[in-house]
């Protein structure tokens, strides 16, 4: 379905139209322990699998220099190899990273952010307005929710009418 035959879709020059950065943290605090779990986890796993790679290659380099007898400057170009590694490692850690708290960002704002329109649509509810319904983004992980409060404005409507 295109832009122009979507009845829901926000016109292009419509500055909704525009996600900001503001508006992807609703609920900072409950969004930073998001965040947060992505990134420990990441960069723990990160640091533990490199660290292995690393010291495996050490031991590998100190062994092949005692069977085979490789001279210093081998030994000391291999060694200038592996500090080089740990550079590319903390190059990888930092953009690790980087990726992680987007990832936590974005999918904490697609809980945290379908809490809005339920929080608007219960408000109304409690204010006595049944005729308010609520609307989320089609993949919003909280439809469901919308969908019950919905259907309760819907019988609380029906059975009492609105209430200004």
């Amino acid at each position: 379905m295109t832009e122009a035959n979507d009845p829901n879709a926000v016109p292009s020059g419509d500055p909704r139209s525009r996600r900001k950065v503001k508006n992807l943290i609703q609920k900072p605090k409950q969004q930073l322990k998001y965040i947060m779990y992505f990134l420990a986890t990441g960069m723990m796993l990160l640091l533990i699998v490199f660290s292995f790679v690393l010291f495996t290659l050490s031991n590998l380099v100190n062994t092949m220099t005692q069977l085979c007898g490789m001279g210093e400057d081998v030994q000391a170009a291999v060694q200038q190899s592996i500090m080089s590694a740990w550079v590319v490692f903390g190059i990888v850690f930092v953009a690790f990273a980087a990726m992680s708290v987007a990832t936590g960002l974005l999918i904490s704002h697609r809980i945290y952010g379908a809490m809005v329109p339920i929080r608007r649509q219960a408000e109304a509810i409690l204010a006595g307005d049944y005729k308010a319904r609520g609307k989320l983004r089609e993949h919003d992980e909280l439809q469901d929710i919308m969908t019950d409060l919905n259907t309760i404005a819907e019988k609380l409507d029906s059975k009492y009418g609105s209430q200004p």
